[in-house]
């Protein structure tokens, strides 16, 4: 595949598989982008402009990093989307994701983005830790999966259901087009668990809360202790601890930060 005549855009889910890529590649130059969103936070404004929905996101983030302003982060995030949307013929994109629930999430989000592309995609989703298989970055792209329209189209629609809520969630996955991209599906029907339609609690929360009635109880411990029951580890430390917080403040835990980390109890 003659690559020579295209711009060629990187995107990663996070800054390790970014580093990965810089200390695996010749990468003097190189068009990318590190998609830092966490879209299994927060709501999700549905049937709003691209700039509102980004406005509201950045006010959100802006909670849990103060240090940035919400014009900083609006501006960040807008310049992500208009990226993307900006793509032409000349371009291809490669994308360097893996199976985990935030990372399938993430996908539906930029696939919603790319949805009538007119830029050619190649998409690495393997159940892989970036940060540290930096042999994978020096593949030929042309070795990569070749996305068509209907396959972007597929994860865009999964985007939709997402926006829409957790029995839209619920009618995708048990839809036969789910079937044609299982680790969608599966990372789909783990989202689900976390957005119950009857509102209960989710099934991170459950777990958390199962953990520290365990008797695990210090901070570092709760998280090392989540992520190894999960099938494809998602969960980041500032996001758990923000889970957690958000319980005790329910009064389904109790908090301790008089030591040298946050431990947490069950409040009977």
């Amino acid at each position: 595949m003659a690559t020579e005549e295209k711009n060629i855009l990187y995107i990663f889910n996070g800054d390790c598989a970014f580093e990965a890529w810089k200390k695996s590649v010749d990468a003097e130059g190189g068009n990318f982008l590190v998609w830092r969103e966490n879209y299994l936070e927060g709501p999700l404004p549905a049937n709003v402009s691209l700039e509102e929905f980004e406005k509201k996101r950045a006010a959100l983030i802006h909670t849990w990093v103060p240090e940035y302003s919400c014009e900083r982060l609006y501006n960040y995030l807008l310049s992500m989307d208009k990226k993307l949307l900006s793509l032409t013929e000349k371009d291809i994109v490669v994308l360097y994701f893996d199976l985990c629930m935030y990372d399938i999430v993430m996908l539906c989000r930029i696939f919603s983005l790319l949805r009538g592309t007119k830029a050619e995609v190649r998409l690495f989703c393997e159940d892989a830790v970036l940060g540290m298989e930096k042999e994978l970055y020096q593949r030929d792209i042309a070795s990569l999966r070749k996305l068509s329209l209907e396959d972007i189209s597929l994860y865009a629609s999964a985007w939709d259901a997402i926006l829409h809520g957790a029995e839209e969630v619920e009618k995708f996955n048990l839809s036969a087009k789910a079937e044609k991209e299982p680790f969608l599906k599966e990372g789909l029907l783990r989202y689900g668990e976390d957005h119950p339609s009857d509102g209960s609690m989710g099934k991170s929360e459950r777990r958390l809360c199962s953990i520290i009635k365990s008797g695990i109880q210090e901070f570092s411990a709760v998280f090392k202790s989540f992520n190894a029951q999960e099938k494809y580890p998602f969960m980041g430390d500032s996001m758990c601890m923000r889970i957690l917080d958000a319980l005790a403040e329910k009064g389904l835990l109790k908090k301790d930060s008089s030591g040298k980390e946050s431990s947490y109890f069950s409040p009977e």
